[in-house]
């Protein structure tokens, strides 16, 4: 898999919620990065799930708790995946520069739960 999912423990997808104070409900299915596309928020999977493909090929079923596109927000690098909310999605986001700061001050990897 590649690094634009992070399996987070529900902890840390709190703590990153806090820091974003903000969060978006999907009722439907929502295209929320296409494949090529620079993300312009990172995401943080609280509950539901995101549907990922490529070429409109199913790759995989994300589950919370994940952090998704934080690498490809920070570093400005095009997704390779479509990503879209399914119905009963709640989802944190963060910025570029509340992500930028993040990682000045924070190991990312020991909140990262080994698959």
């Amino acid at each position: 898999m590649d690094k634009y999912i992070e399996i987070i423990s529900s902890e840390y997808a709190d703590k990153l919620c806090h820091i974003g104070d903000s969060f978006l409900r999907f009722d439907k299915e929502t295209p929320l990065v296409y494949e090529g596309h620079i993300p312009i928020v990172a995401y943080i999977l609280i509950e539901g799930s995101l549907l990922i493909t490529k070429r409109k090929k199913e790759i995989e079923i994300i589950h919370p708790y994940a952090l998704v596109g934080r690498n490809e927000l920070a570093n400005k690098i095009p997704l390779k995946y479509k990503i879209q909310a399914m119905p009963k999605t709640k989802l944190g986001y963060l910025n570029r520069s509340q992500i930028l700061n993040l990682m000045k001050n924070t190991s990312f990897e020991k909140y990262q739960i080994k698959a």
